[in-house]
């Protein structure tokens, strides 16, 4: 299960399990290591053989680690590609006056499934809305984005641009999720 945050990027239990092998590997080798260095000093001809040992686990825990890392890095870098590709949907739409379809991002670059996939997510979160008039006029699934599209900080609640990647006021990223459904036209103020 991979969990998606600003302080916990790609943690997930295979990640954990991973850095706690790492650890383990690590504090047993220690052990080893002070026993090569005893039989070093006695003179025994077995230390060549606990040094191999220790270092066999040292490099088992890099290999762990390396793993935890990959997965880390693999999970910012889906976080990111996301965030770009709903950056690319929006100014389709804003182009498109706010309808858009899976063949118009098609036209754009994205890839059928993954057009269709991201549509579904920005409309998960309340970014659009399926167009249930245009799709059963034309037969394919449609998406209405509002015309304008207001975001505020999620920290300091400044009005952000959609094309903006960071908050003039305090500096935080301008996430595509810290649309508030107040800020949508037509929405109700009171």
């Amino acid at each position: 299960m991979y969990i998606s945050g600003p302080y916990n990027k790609g943690v997930n239990s295979r990640t954990t399990l991973l850095v706690i092998a790492s650890i383990i590997l690590i504090l047993v080798s220690l052990p080893l290591w002070f026993i090569t260095l005893m039989a070093l000093i006695a003179g025994r001809a077995w230390s060549l053989a606990t040094g191999l040992a220790g270092l066999a686990l040292i490099a088992g825990a890099a290999v762990s680690g390396y793993w935890a890392y990959s997965i880390v890095q693999e999970g910012k870098m889906k976080d990111a590609r996301d965030h770009n590709m709903e950056r690319e949907v929006v100014a389709v739409a804003k182009k498109k006056n706010g309808m858009i379809t899976a063949a118009d991002l098609v036209g754009v670059g994205f890839g059928a499934a993954e057009a269709e996939a991201m549509l579904d997510a920005m409309g998960n979160k309340g970014l659009c809305s399926i167009n249930l008039d245009a799709t059963k006029y034309s037969g394919v699934k449609t998406y209405v984005f509002p015309q304008e599209v207001r975001i505020r900080c999620k920290y300091c609640s400044t009005p952000l641009d959609i094309s903006w990647t960071h908050c003039p006021s305090c500096g935080a990223p301008v996430e595509m999720t810290n649309v508030r459904p107040q800020d949508l036209p037509g929405a109700n103020t009171r």
